[in-house]
């Protein structure tokens, strides 16, 4: 091999070593810019009992589940609309989220996890909880769906 032919070589794998990397595309902004305001949304809908906007917020295939305190307690968004309105009309139901975090997963993923409260009613007949809540999102369109979930309150051992 020649001079000429090893100075080439080098020459080449210098200039490959030293290419720019590519970079993946940045997932961080869109998810931990657009995922809490689509929660709080979703959550104002869930207070006002505005039917469409909360079946909006959920997919519309099979994949859909949602967990409390180690039971599986919807698979449907019909199933979550039927046990929100057992609640009596007109009775607030309130869920703040404090310390929530956001991770993207991909350009159209996303796993959200926070503390909640929950305040149901006002008064004497009112009642609140409080735990740990996830969200595994989905990007659709414009606009975030909610794939599944999970909630869990501490109990008393």
């Amino acid at each position: 091999m020649s001079a000429q032919s090893i100075i080439a070589i080098c020459a080449a794998a210098l200039v490959v070593g030293c290419a720019p990397l590519q970079q993946a595309p940045a997932t961080a902004p869109v998810a931990t810019d657009e995922v809490p305001a689509f929660l709080n949304d979703y959550l104002a809908a869930i207070g006002s009992r505005d039917s469409a906007k909360i079946r909006s917020a959920y997919v519309t295939d099979d994949r859909f589940v949602w967990i409390e305190d180690g039971k599986v307690r919807y698979r449907k968004v019909d199933e979550v609309l039927a046990s929100l309105a057992m609640f009596p009309a007109g009775s607030v139901v309130r869920t703040e989220l404090k310390d929530l975090t956001v991770v993207p997963v991909s350009q159209s993923a996303a796993h959200a996890w926070a503390t909640f409260r929950t305040s149901v009613g006002e008064g004497p007949s009112g009642f609140s909880f409080g735990g740990a809540i996830s969200f595994t999102l989905e990007r659709q369109g414009a606009s975030w769906k909610i794939v599944g979930g999970h909630t869990s309150s501490p109990s008393q051992r």
